[in-house]
């Protein structure tokens, strides 16, 4: 298992999608891989991926596939044509990602503080996009039906206006660590930055499965509604071989 975060110092991979080549009925076709947002509802919609691109959809081979506005997907798209502010694409494929908001611990009650968890958990990749902190991570489990809880608690007593620090929390809720299991969650984080700053330092701290507290930090800079025709997009991993299992 890759224990050894990527995190932070790969700012600039947040920026790019991976390009991929693959044969489809004997001809080259490339694709790409972008984190970003639903904009419409089921019946119309594009995507404005974490690059700042507008995706829309004339071609979808997952029309069944449940979207709603606000949505934080993953998609696999093939482009047909550049536009003005993005592109027209041939959506291959789509995948939810967990979106969540951090929470403050200055917050909580006690009780909820608890209900967070202190299980260990793996980070494989993190890095930003968008307004988001985007988290690959590992989790041992048994049950793949229960709902593990991941949460980015803000560490209020430790943060100061030029650093703030987050913990990424998991709770098993008793699962048994038999086998890995890999999730991924993207939270909204254009809530840390302070009034009047366009960028702040974040700290993101983690205990991994070896009982080590781990950490690592970036400049995170406030998303500019600019949209550029330039392909970009948000960091993408190759797929693993790992079970998924429900989170929340």
């Amino acid at each position: 298992m890759k224990r050894v975060s990527k995190l932070f110092a790969l700012l600039i991979a947040a920026l790019s999608v991976a390009l991929v080549s693959c044969n489809k009925d004997g001809s080259s076709d490339n694709f790409y891989v972008s984190y970003g947002v639903i904009v419409g509802t089921q019946d119309a919609y594009t995507i404005k991926t974490d690059g700042g691109n507008t995706l829309t959809v004339i071609e979808n081979l997952v029309p069944s596939f449940p979207v709603v506005d606000g949505m934080r997907v993953r998609v696999n798209y093939t482009i047909e044509k550049q536009t003005a502010n993005g592109f027209e694409v041939r959506l291959n494929a789509i995948e939810k990602i967990l979106s969540k908001d951090p929470v403050y611990s200055t917050k909580l009650t006690p009780e909820e503080l608890t209900a967070l968890g202190n299980d260990p958990i793996d980070v494989e990749d993190a890095w930003f996009g968008g307004n988001y902190l985007n988290v690959n991570f590992f989790v041992f489990r048994f049950d793949p039906s229960l709902a593990h809880f991941i949460n980015l608690l803000v560490d209020e007593q430790n943060s100061t206006a030029d650093n703030v620090v987050v913990i990424l929390k998991h709770n098993a809720y008793g699962d048994p660590a038999t086998s890995l299991a890999f999730g991924r969650v993207s939270f909204d984080i254009s809530g840390l930055v302070p009034a009047g700053q366009k960028s702040v330092k974040i700290t993101l701290k983690w205990t991994n499965y070896n009982n080590v507290e781990r950490s690592d930090s970036g400049i995170f800079t406030l998303d500019d509604p600019a949209a550029s025709t330039t392909l970009t997009g948000a960091k993408d991993e190759q797929s693993t071989g790992a079970a998924l299992g429900a989170i929340k």
